[in-house]
């Protein structure tokens, strides 16, 4: 039974893989059963066999709590579910289980507690890379240089006794050796080159600017036309462009930025407010350099397609479109008014993709499914763009027939 345990539990992972890469469905059903039940079953029958053989309970607890913990935690990375508690807690009980191991084992092998000391940081440093946490250089050097010591320690510790310090023999070991490099080979599919996310923070720059001049252009029509109708699509721009800015500060915070020390520039350098009274179009500009997580798909992905954030910004830019179009009378629209047209086109572009958030040609899906932290910043700030855009075009055209 443990047996076939163990094979089925490999044999779901590797396909689930296979299942995820080729993006085929019921993937996520395939890590459920083998991340989520056969493995953590597989690593339970083992601590119970490890207990039976009479090995220290404590180190065998924090090395079953450890990897149970790293195995949840990889569901719900590859599942787009928020993930760091798993990942934090399984490096937790896995410096639980190097320190207790080697303080168990110091009196037979004195090279374990040492090895498992160097070798502690260089473990730490992966998994919180492997979770997209960008790890500082002096953190970098920390756990290579200690994976290097540790090398040596294990190197002279095998020319003494001929044995191998670091277990990789036993079967326990090779499958969650298995998972690690599934991982692994799951975050550099979809690593982004740095170069790319420069050219994307400047872009957004450039948006930012953008959006600056054609929020200028459209104050000079609205002033020109000082009327109710001006100031109605006033207040309408400023709220949805509102809803927007905050849509990017729940991505940041999710991207555990330091929003004390991000640079925000805003006539009164503050935050977007919650507050549903706005009364003016206010543009924040973001220097998106202090950003941690610049390369995560996930929570793009998370926030915006499965929280349904996306779908909800998208039917409000319908409603806003909609909003422009009865600012015009019905005369009109019956001639085919040409900024009537555009706005139409728009809306049917947003509005006749799929209504359902996982499909490939819903509108979200296009915009954010396999969007990086920053790109999804982009899409949101080039929305905004758009926004301004028709508010410009529609006031134009009222001033021009007034």
């Amino acid at each position: 039974m443990k047996k076939t345990i163990n094979i089925l539990s490999i044999s779901s992972l590797i396909i689930a893989f296979l299942f995820k890469t080729l993006s085929w469905p019921f993937s996520d059903y395939l890590f459920l059963i083998s991340l989520g039940i056969l493995l953590p079953l597989n690593y339970l029958v083992e601590l119970i066999e490890s207990w039976k053989n009479k090995e220290h309970k404590l180190v065998a607890i924090f090395y079953f709590l450890s990897v149970f913990f790293f195995l949840e935690a990889t569901i719900f990375k590859l599942l787009y579910w928020p993930s760091d508690l798993f990942f934090y807690g399984s490096i937790l009980f896995l410096t639980a289980y190097f320190i207790t191991k080697g303080i168990v084992s110091y009196k037979q092998n004195k090279h374990q507690i040492y090895f498992s000391l160097f070798f502690l940081p260089f473990i730490v440093y992966q998994m919180l890379s492997i979770n997209y946490v960008l790890t500082t250089n002096s953190m970098l050097i920390v756990g290579y240089l200690g994976l290097t010591i540790a090398t040596i320690i294990a190197f002279r510790f095998y020319n003494k006794t001929g044995k191998i310090i670091l277990e990789l023999n036993t079967k326990k070991s090779i499958t969650i050796l298995l998972v690690l490099v599934l991982v692994l080979i799951a975050k550099f599919q979809f690593s982004v080159p740095k170069s790319v996310v420069a050219n994307q923070i400047e872009a957004i720059a450039l948006l930012q600017e953008e959006n600056d001049l054609e929020k200028r252009t459209g104050d000079y029509y609205a002033k020109s036309l000082n009327n109710s109708q001006s100031k109605k699509i006033d207040l309408e721009t400023a709220k949805i462009l509102a809803e927007i800015e905050n849509l990017k500060f729940e991505l940041l915070k999710l991207g555990e930025a330091d929003l004390n020390g991000l640079k925000l520039y805003v006539y009164n350098n503050q935050v977007p407010t919650k507050n549903k009274n706005v009364d003016s179009i206010n543009l924040i500009k973001l220097d998106l350099l202090e950003i941690n997580n610049k390369f995560d798909f996930f929570i793009s992905y998370h926030h915006m397609i499965n929280n349904r954030k996306g779908n909800m910004i998208k039917n409000k830019a319908i409603s806003y479109l909609e909003s422009l179009i009865n600012h015009f009378d019905t005369e009109l629209l019956n001639k085919e008014n040409p900024i009537v047209l555009v706005l139409n086109d728009k809306i049917n572009q947003m509005s006749n993709s799929s209504s359902n958030k996982y499909d490939e040609n819903s509108w979200e899906f296009r915009l954010f499914a396999s969007s990086t932290l920053i790109q999804a910043i982009n899409n949101l700030t080039q929305l905004q763009n758009d926004i301004l855009y028709y508010r410009t075009l529609a006031l134009c055209e009222l001033l021009r027939n007034k």
